[in-house]
């Protein structure tokens, strides 16, 4: 069983005219933002075939901050 915490939700207003690139994710080891469809990515994974052997473990879908 895989379950996505409410915690991971965020809601970020960007406006249309700013292009990814150019926002600035200083703050995460990756040193960007991250993308909906890499949030999306995982829950896939959480939902499909490839993680029936993973059990006990959160994924951190984050850039690395939570390695700070």
């Amino acid at each position: 069983m895989a379950a996505v915490p409410p915690s991971a939700e965020a809601v970020v207003v960007v406006p249309p005219s700013l292009a990814p690139e150019t926002l600035t994710a200083a703050p995460t080891p990756l040193g960007r933002a991250g993308r909906p469809d890499e949030v999306a990515a995982t829950a896939l994974y959480l939902a499909g075939g490839h993680s029936s052997f993973t059990t006990g473990a959160e994924l951190f879908v984050d850039g690395g901050v939570t390695q700070l």
